[in-house]
C-alpha cells in the first residue's frame, strides 16, 4: 500500500502528503511552507458502493 502522495499546492510547490492511518486508511495528509494544509481522502469503494 502506498504511503505518501505527492500533489501541487495552489502555490505551485509540491507537497508530499503522507497516510494518517489508524481508521483512517485512506486519507493522507500534508502542510504546504506556504501555510495550506491539505488533506486527500480516496473514494473509490464509496462511489462503487454509491453507483451499484
Amino acid at each position: 500500500m502506498q504511503t505518501k502522495v505527492t500533489i501541487k499546492c495552489l502555490c505551485g510547490r509540491e507537497i508530499t502528503l503522507e497516510l494518517v492511518g489508524g481508521q483512517y486508511q485512506d486519507t493522507y495528509y500534508g502542510e504546504c511552507d506556504c501555510g495550506r494544509k491539505w488533506s486527500l481522502e480516496e473514494q473509490s469503494e464509496l462511489l462503487a458502493e454509491t453507483l451499484e
